[in-house]
């Protein structure tokens, strides 16, 4: 039987951007002027919201692709120090970012009493808003200057020959396969822009712990991750997609692969 390639963390169809960011700020040059700095500083997926109440209804209908928010001082519906636990509720796993307009220290004070992940003060420049920034999501994935790299991860010698011969009709640079033990170390040296893991059949909880661990990791978090498994374990990968819609990899893909669903579904991946 083909594989299918399915969307793990988002039944309703179509490939999400992962570890989007969302702006919230009540003014329309503030929230203007942020957005174009995360965009001209390489984020690519980047929301943005007038109000509390919006951001609220931005994040619920992405369906946990929201990492982390930038949220101003000034909002168009209530104080950023009351939205930001409305924000919270909506969306626990958020890292917020509260810009300030100005150095305040009693405000300073109850913005980090709600445990946000960095205060910046605007009148301080971008620079620090955007170390910040790639603190909490990692870095954004910039355009590879030649073919993209691939990595393929796996303990299964025939797949991984079979994978390599199928990539090879792919505009990739197909970099040497590695085992899962040597996995997290081969990607921290190397920084594919994409990679395969295959879940062990007996033991698809390996492979699926290394895709946390990639996720983890600043240097490799934004590469895309996909998965192949088999049927059984495919439409319900354990510790896959949580009721969030967040999942540790991007694409799960039955074991063995089409190759006309999972080539095309890897040039969606790799577009920079």
């Amino acid at each position: 039987m083909s594989g299918t390639v399915l969307r793990a963390w988002n039944r309703r169809g179509g490939i999400v951007a992962r570890a989007a960011i969302l702006v919230v700020a009540g003014n329309d040059e503030q929230r203007a002027a942020l957005t174009r700095a995360l965009a001209a500083a390489g984020w690519r997926d980047v929301s943005a919201a007038a109000s509390v109440a919006e951001a609220v209804a931005t994040v619920r209908g992405g369906r946990g692709q929201f990492a982390c928010a930038v949220v101003a001082e000034r909002l168009a519906d209530v104080a950023a120090v009351d939205g930001i636990p409305i924000l919270r509720a909506a969306a626990p796993t958020l890292k917020v970012i509260f810009v300030a307009d100005r150095t305040d220290e009693r405000l300073e004070a109850r913005v980090r009493a709600l445990d946000v992940f960095f205060y910046h003060v605007a009148a301080d420049g971008d620079g620090e808003l955007l170390e910040a920034l790639a603190a909490a999501v990692g870095r954004p994935r910039m355009p590879a200057a030649g073919p993209p790299s691939v990595l393929v991860v796996g303990d299964d010698s025939a797949l991984l020959d079979a994978l390599r011969r199928l990539l090879a009709r792919a505009e990739v640079r197909l970099l040497p396969p590695v085992p899962l033990a040597d996995a997290l170390r081969a990607c921290r040296e190397s920084k594919p822009d994409l990679v395969i893991v295959d879940l062990p059949d007996g033991r698809p909880a390996d492979g699926l712990e290394l895709c946390r661990e990639l996720r983890r990791d600043p240097c490799m978090r934004h590469a895309p991750l996909v998965v192949l498994a088999v049927p059984s374990l495919c439409d319900g990968v354990p510790g896959g997609c949580g009721d969030d819609g967040w999942s540790p990899f991007d694409l799960c893909c039955r074991k063995p692969p089409d190759p006309a669903e999972l080539l095309p579904a890897l040039r969606q991946l790799l577009d920079p």
